[in-house]
């Protein structure tokens, strides 16, 4: 016969499931009903939005252990960890999807409140964001995600920018009728024509590339020497990872940059 907490044990393993060890992990986290939640921020991009989501993303990038890139655009993050960087190397977590995935959304909400609540973001309700959790064969493939997560930032900041600017000229209804199923190059021409606006001029670059937390060498002046020490940083002016591949596969191999050295940091 099982004890109570024997039997009770029982009923809950079989849904601890775990990721096989040494394949690359990917956490995506996003805001739930953010739409509505957002309707009384600047549109068609917030700043202190973005300020908040990527200042969240770097205290829970450095909260979850292997973790080598994190990415953000409007409300939604993306995080790649390694447990394979060398033999030692201990999984977060040891690798349970539950458990992976409720802590993630836990500390991103948790930064994600304080800072909000510091910069005063005018949000419509609570906030609060769910994740899911997965592996990918390679780290090549956890560096197409990204890529992926990026062209639909593109296309999103593009279409959110057209509706905005064009639907002030012309009406909303209008707008629509006049963007729906054009390609991107076609709505770029239209923001131009009908709002005079140069999408890739007028709008910061992290609005439509978004943006990223990564380590990279800070070099540090000292009276006796200069040296470089590994640190989180944000970088809110990324390249476009589908033409600068090497880029962002630089990083996931060696979990930091190696190639760009930051200015001295005080």
């Amino acid at each position: 016969m099982q004890s109570l907490s024997e039997r009770q044990e029982h009923y809950k393993s079989p849904y601890d499931y775990e990721i096989m060890r040494r394949l690359p992990i990917i956490i995506s986290i996003d805001g739930r009903n953010f739409s509505k939640l957002s309707k009384n921020l600047s549109k068609p991009h917030s700043t202190h939005l973005s300020k908040v989501m990527s200042d969240a993303l770097l205290y829970t990038i450095t909260e979850v252990q292997g973790a080598v890139f994190g990415f953000t655009f409007a409300d939604e993050v993306s995080i790649i960890v390694r447990n394979d960087q060398n033999f030692e190397t201990e999984p977060w977590l040891n690798n349970k999807i539950q458990q992976i995935a409720s802590s993630a959304s836990s500390i991103f909400t948790l930064a994600f409140y304080k800072l909000a609540l510091s910069l005063e973001l005018e949000l419509l309700g609570d906030s609060i964001f769910k994740s899911h959790v997965w592996a990918v064969p390679t780290l090549v493939e956890a560096s197409n995600y990204i890529i992926y997560r990026q062209q639909e930032c593109y296309k999103s900041a593009l279409r959110l920018a057209a509706n905005h600017e064009i639907s002030k000229k012309i009406g909303p209804k209008k707008a629509f009728d006049l963007i729906q199923g054009k390609s991107i190059e076609d709505k770029i021409d239209l923001l131009l024509k009908y709002a005079g606006i140069n999408f890739h001029e007028y709008y910061p670059s992290y609005f439509y590339n978004g943006i990223a937390a990564y380590r990279a060498p800070i070099l540090i002046e000292s009276s006796e020497e200069t040296f470089a020490r590994n640190k989180w940083i944000i970088n809110s002016e990324i390249p476009y990872f589908l033409n600068n591949k090497d880029f962002l596969f630089n990083i996931l191999l060696n979990g930091k940059d190696i190639i760009r050295v930051s200015g001295s940091d005080d």
